[in-house]
């Protein structure tokens, strides 16, 4: 038995979420054998890009590392910057929008872990 996982973020492979956005998964219980009720990952939006609206099963906490933004979370708006968190309840309408005049990178905590399967992106008609 291990007594700890260590990983560099600059090691983890990323992807491109449903939502749109770059995530490299830090610790995942899929990936790393483990038995963790959360997953924990690193994220970023380009300048200028959102985010698509999605509905998540889990909540979801952000800590945003650089840059702006505003997060929008079932119509309501909020603007968050580096140094700021905002966690968001299961089953509601999110996105995020980057303001800044940079990359906005974050980091996000997701419980129960985040799977694509519980993660519905909402298209607009």
């Amino acid at each position: 038995m291990n007594n700890f996982i260590f990983k560099r973020r600059n090691d983890v492979e990323g992807f491109k979420a449903g939502d749109a956005t770059h995530i490299k998964e830090i610790i995942h219980p899929k990936n790393d054998n483990i038995s963790l009720p959360y997953s924990f990952a690193w994220g970023s939006i380009e300048q200028g890009a959102s985010s698509l609206p999605h509905v998540l099963q889990n909540e979801e906490l952000y800590y945003i590392i650089e840059g702006q933004a505003i997060v929008h979370v079932e119509g309501e708006r909020l603007s968050v910057k580096s140094g700021d968190s905002i966690l968001i309840m299961s089953g509601k309408t999110q996105y995020v929008e980057n303001t800044g005049d940079q990359k906005l990178t974050f980091l996000c905590i997701v419980s129960p872990a985040w799977e694509e399967a519980k993660e519905e992106i909402i298209v607009n008609s």
